[in-house]
């Protein structure tokens, strides 16, 4: 979850963002934060390196992390319908 602080439109940010390699998504939500963005990592050391690298992106004001304990179910091709 990443919030921000921006005077222009956040779609700079997300666009910035999302030239991350290791980002699997961005996407811009409704609610406290304006963009949910998802990474995977290999070890603790390389997801604190990317959470600071996002924390440095302008506007970003606040990023709070979560880690997967356990994947029970990842279907990309649900049906939308």
């Amino acid at each position: 979850m990443i919030q921000l602080n921006c005077p222009f439109d956040i779609s700079d940010v997300s666009a910035a963002l999302s030239n991350c390699k290791n980002l699997c998504y961005v996407r811009h939500i409704t609610g406290e934060f304006e963009i949910a963005a998802m990474a995977r990592r290999k070890d603790k050391e390389k997801a604190s390196e990317l959470i600071k690298w996002v924390s440095s992106v302008r506007c970003v004001v606040k990023v709070i992390p979560h880690s997967v304990l356990k994947t029970v179910k990842e279907d990309l091709d649900t049906d939308l319908g």
